[in-house]
């Protein structure tokens, strides 16, 4: 008689063991977030019994026979749909059979490895399946049966692979995505076109910039970058967002100053803005024409993707690039992604009015300190800026020694002083959010600093002079601004020329000539070289005794080429 084996034996204990105890989920079985935790980062033998779609699998893990059920995270495939009528046969989704038999034919009985990485409330598994010949979310995403989805694909452990295979199919235009249109830019801000270049003048925040075109006259654009969100700055006594500061200062130091190209993406409305705007531009900002700053932001983790619609077609021309980038940054664990908040940040701003003490303390310590390392924070007028200093931690309000620029107007209506509004746009155009040098030399009653301030290695006081906003004050003088301020006097010399060749009516000229011969004496048997220094004094009044005297008509061009100090002393 052969051995009894197998069905046929009669050994109580194997036949025990032949028997799978298959466990369920749910009331009676198992909690899927205790299987979750048991096997987290593992990869899991499992045999697959049954396919509901092309992303949906059941089957029971090995050897723990616990019966699951698992949907591939970040991956959605054509469905079916239930017949109304009993019996009836399920109404497929366009492209459903092909997705499910693509799985079934490699997956079905199959042994093969899961990973699981989440659940739901319904006690069902994400997770991503390992065949033999890889991963079957890339192939089915490859080869255009599926799709990825957003919310799902933050369990994925790899979700940037995800979009790349989606991408592929979505070039090569395959099955679902055969009709597939690549986003396309509204043309609906300036003027006709969804394209300008321009230069940035101002970062706001991580996700909110101002460009300046090169329009005639040029016209400056609040820009949202699209499809992205970056921490908020605090208002006023409002503390900054983690990484915040961070994602603004990776916009200032790349790109203020710079050219750029910008995009117009979208456009959304503003019923009720503070700013006074009407609608909002979101655009995607190019540096270099090339390289996408909001997806160098969100590969950084200093900003996160916006999830939007599948029929929303309001998003970034570079969508895609922006959710890989997101993927592989958390991946990675960066920035906001990882475990690790940024430092706090402890920035004594002594620039206020009512800082006037603690200002004063600051100055011995910011003196002694030499040239330091700046960045303008504020531009108040043309000669008067908030500039932090990140060696010392303060933020201090700086007036450009040896200078005065016009008087901008104020809030409560009254009028600033000619060309102080020319002033001010010169030197927020050049220095707003620019690296900076300064050197502190005495503090005023309200507890400003007095100083030199250097941009790109050049005395920011003899560019302001050099370009008539600025005129000497006669203290803490270089020779840099003496010397920038030659070269302004030879054009108002030339209009004192001009005025002396106009016509005057007999009279006048009589007034005038006896005027000349009273103020002549004064100016010559007085010491006037610290305001004949100054060309908004010197250059007028001889402009004036030009009319009715010829004596200046023959010294302007030789004037005009001599230094200032060399006419007191000639005049005197």
């Amino acid at each position: 008689m052969g051995a009894e084996v197998g069905m046929h034996t009669k050994n109580a204990a194997t036949l025990a063991e032949s028997v799978r105890n298959i466990i369920p989920p749910g009331e009676g079985g198992y909690d899927a977030k205790d299987v979750l935790e048991l096997y987290r980062g593992q990869k899991v033998p499992m045999v697959i019994e049954q396919f509901r779609d092309g992303a949906t699998v059941r089957g029971f893990l090995q050897p723990s026979f616990h019966w699951v059920t698992v949907f591939l995270s970040g991956v959605s495939c054509p469905g079916f749909k239930r017949a109304e009528v009993q019996g009836a046969p399920d109404t497929a989704d366009p492209f459903a059979m092909e997705a499910r038999y693509f799985v079934e034919s490699r997956l079905l009985n199959r042994d093969v490895e899961v990973l699981l990485e989440g659940v739901d409330k319904y006690n069902n598994f994400y997770g991503t399946i390992q065949h033999l010949a890889g991963n079957i979310s890339e192939e089915l995403l490859k080869v255009g049966l599926g799709k990825v989805i957003d919310w799902s694909a933050k369990f994925a452990k790899d979700a940037e692979q995800l979009y790349k295979a989606e991408r592929i199919a979505k070039e090569k235009r395959l099955r679902i995505w055969k009709d597939y249109t690549a986003p396309q830019r509204s043309a609906a801000s300036t003027g006709n076109s969804a394209e300008f270049v321009g230069k940035v003048v101002e970062i706001i925040s991580g996700d909110f910039l101002v460009v300046k075109d090169f329009a005639v006259p040029p016209v400056e654009h609040r820009i949202a970058l699209s499809s992205m969100k970056a921490p908020k700055i605090g208002r006023r006594d409002e503390k900054d967002e983690p990484f915040a500061f961070e994602a603004r200062e990776f916009l200032r130091s790349r790109l203020i100053g710079r050219k750029v190209n910008v995009g117009i993406d979208y456009m959304r409305a503003l019923p009720n803005s503070a700013t006074g705007e009407t609608e909002r531009i979101f655009a995607s900002v190019l540096e270099g024409g090339v390289n996408n700053v909001a997806v160098a932001l969100v590969a950084n983790g200093f900003a996160t993707v916006m999830k939007h619609r599948q029929d929303d077609q309001d998003r970034s021309l570079y969508y895609d690039d922006l959710i890989q980038a997101e993927a592989a940054s958390a991946r990675d664990k960066k920035g906001m992604h990882g475990d690790q908040k940024p430092p706090p940040r402890n920035i004594n701003d002594v620039s206020p009015a009512s800082a006037v003490a603690q200002s004063k303390q600051m100055f011995g310590f910011i003196q002694r300190a030499g040239v330091l390392k700046g960045v303008v924070q504020h531009v108040i007028n043309g000669a008067r800026y908030k500039v932090l200093i990140p060696s010392q931690t303060c933020i201090v309000t700086l007036a450009l020694a040896g200078i005065r620029c016009p008087q901008t107007g104020r809030k409560d209506g009254e009028p600033g002083e000619p060309y102080g509004e020319e002033a001010y746009s010169f030197a927020r155009d050049k220095c707003l959010q620019h690296d900076v040098e300064i050197e502190i030399l005495a503090q005023d009653r309200v507890g400003a600093m007095i100083g030199r301030l250097k941009l790109h290695n050049k005395c920011m006081a003899s560019t302001l002079l050099e370009n008539g906003y600025a005129r000497m004050t006669g203290r803490d003088v270089s020779s840099d601004m003496e010397t920038a301020q030659e070269v302004v006097l030879p054009f108002s010399f030339s209009l004192a020329l001009a005025l002396s060749l106009l016509p005057c009516h007999e009279i006048s000229r009589i007034l005038s000539h006896t005027l000349s011969c009273l103020l002549w004496p004064i100016l010559f048997f007085c010491r006037v070289s610290l305001f004949c220094r100054d060309v908004f004094f010197c250059c007028p009044l001889l402009s004036f005794f030009s009319i009715c005297h010829p004596l200046p008509l023959l010294v302007a061009p030789v004037v005009g080429s001599l230094r200032i100090s060399t006419v007191c002393s000639f005049l005197i």
